[in-house]
């Protein structure tokens, strides 16, 4: 099994699509930086880009999140005595949400 220690949860989103960057405050994520006309997008023009964080310990003692992962996950995976590894996927969802992380993880090494 592998085990990966985070400290951060990083989230890049395009200055044209303002309700994911309203989700993502939301969410407890911080504004951390405007790269501003970084990007050139499919009409040839450049595009600001908000670049947003949030901490291990922010993760942890965000209420929201335990939220939305107790609903999904059934389980509370922001409690600091949980750990990754100890994440089972039992739940429909939970496997799907495993799969599309299992994905990811597969594109990127190849």
């Amino acid at each position: 099994m592998l085990l990966v220690q985070l400290n951060k949860l990083v989230s890049i989103v395009y200055q044209y699509n303002i309700e994911a960057q309203k989700n993502i405050i939301a969410l407890g994520f911080l504004q951390e930086g405007l790269l501003r006309k970084h990007h050139l997008d499919t009409n040839n023009k450049f595009v600001d880009i908000y670049y947003n964080g949030l901490l291990r310990e922010e993760f942890y003692n965000n209420q929201k999140l335990r939220r939305i992962f107790k609903r999904l996950l059934k389980r509370d995976i922001t409690s600091s005595s949980n750990t990754a590894a100890k994440l089972r996927f039992n739940t429909p969802k939970a496997l799907q949400f495993k799969n599309f992380l299992q994905q990811i993880y597969n594109d990127h090494n190849t």
